[in-house]
């Protein structure tokens, strides 16, 4: 059975989403103008709101949803050839596509190999941390395989968190070990003269009271 081929898309239908399939084509200067106008419209707006915009998509992106960041770049297409960041995460946004694409391609490997196939399942795992290095699940199952297989592999831990937690610690004991050491050094100055004064006085007494 042949293979159907999958139709290639450019650039800038991966960054604006492709249109429908029978849709038709606008030609002609009123459609031409209609476009222009709701170009206009879309930049307009993507001035108006470029922040939040740009970070909905960068969340978009951090969650590895690509639909959703594609969603929000092909509304502000507009904006590709006049902000350079919004440019940016288009590209990255077309990247994530392509690379979900990918990854879900090893995925139907992945589940059509055997569970102890440790030396397949873990070259397709690094295979998916290539594509996508923050895949958290990935990274699990990779691990998973690894230990099955003999590897020595750390466990999951969150040391940086725990270690600076630590460091914060120890930073709060000296601050409070050497504030604890200036007041009793205090207590016991004050004491101290307190006892000079009471000296100086009981002498003061003495010799007030000796007969000349």
């Amino acid at each position: 059975m042949e293979t159907q081929r999958q139709p290639q898309t450019t650039e800038d239908e991966q960054w604006s989403g492709s249109a429908p399939s029978g849709a038709p084509q606008s030609s002609g200067p009123e459609d031409g103008a209609l476009l222009e106008l709701e170009r206009e419209m879309s930049l307009s707006e993507f001035e108006e709101d470029r922040d939040v915009i740009l970070m909905m998509i960068k969340e978009a992106l951090k969650n590895r949803s690509y639909n959703e960041a594609q969603e929000i770049v092909h509304k502000y297409r507009a904006a590709v050839k006049k902000d350079e960041e919004f440019a940016t995460l288009a590209r990255l946004t077309a990247q994530g596509i392509e690379g979900a694409k990918k990854v879900a391609s090893i995925q139907t490997v992945l589940d059509a190999t055997p569970e102890d196939d440790y030396e397949t399942r873990i070259a397709l795992y690094e295979r998916i941390m290539k594509i996508q290095p923050g895949n958290e699940e990935a990274q699990e199952k990779l691990n998973e395989c690894k230990r099955a297989r003999g590897d020595i592999v750390p466990e999951k831990s969150h040391v940086p968190a725990a270690s600076s937690k630590n460091q914060m610690s120890s930073g709060a004991q000296a601050v409070t070990t050497i504030a604890t050491s200036l007041i009793n050094t205090v207590k016991i100055v004050a004491i101290c003269f307190f006892v000079l004064v009471v000296l100086i006085l009981v002498f003061a007494l003495i010799v007030g009271s000796t007969p000349g």
